[in-house]
């Protein structure tokens, strides 16, 4: 839960709700990840952005929506997460059985200026 939440503040308290970046380019996240690739653009939330969920991440993704509902006013929706469908404006939070090798908490997190991808083994890790 600690992840999400951190990632949540990070991204709601930039001007396009994207990560703050300090003066010496680095980005602000923690806890620190293991390895970082900084690329350029945010994602912006709208009223029509999309929380993904699969069965075990949908209770992390009604605690984002009511958490983005009270920093932004937007009410979030949620969608079943599909592999075949990944719409623009979507933040996804998925698990992911290939990436077992980062723990029980480790995650993935890609931001970029069309959505939000955080996947992780287990949903702590999402969290």
């Amino acid at each position: 839960m600690k992840k999400l939440a951190v990632c949540l503040i990070v991204i709601c308290f930039s001007s396009a709700l994207a990560v703050a970046e300090t003066e010496t380019n680095e980005l602000s996240i923690i806890p620190r990840p293991m390895r970082m690739l900084v690329g350029e653009g945010g994602f912006t939330i709208s009223a029509e952005t999309v929380i993904q969920v699969t069965g075990t991440t949908r209770p992390i993704g009604e605690y984002l929506g009511r958490l983005l509902k009270q920093a932004t006013g937007f009410e979030i929706k949620l969608a079943e997460y599909s592999a075949q469908i990944e719409p623009a404006g979507a933040i996804s939070l998925r698990t992911a059985p290939e990436i077992e090798r980062l723990g029980p908490e480790g995650y993935v997190l890609k931001v970029n200026p069309e959505s939000v991808v955080i996947k992780a083994w287990r949903p702590p890790g999402v969290f």
